[in-house]
């Protein structure tokens, strides 16, 4: 498993601490990928209420929203695609 290094805030530091401390997860590397877990499942969910809300608006929004709504989309997609991991 490749490894990386990453800075944290002193809030998400303490909360690891805590956390593996409490006997929850064994280390660091535990607490953090089921953080990123959670958050691969957040973005999922997201892309998908997307694509369920997407008929209803490029029928019925005006053609500004249509296009505001297409450069969100975009951007999401260029900024995460769930299962790049």
């Amino acid at each position: 498993m490749p490894k990386r290094s990453v800075t944290l805030i002193e809030q998400h530091v303490r909360l690891i601490e805590v956390l593996v401390a409490s006997g929850r997860y064994r280390n660091a590397a535990e607490a953090v990928g089921e953080a990123l877990g959670l958050l691969e499942q957040r973005e999922a969910s997201g892309a998908a209420r997307i694509a369920s809300l997407r008929p209803s608006i490029t029928t019925s929004a005006p053609a500004t929203c249509r296009v505001l709504v297409a450069e969100f989309e975009e951007g999401a997609e260029a900024a995460y695609e769930p299962g790049d991991a």
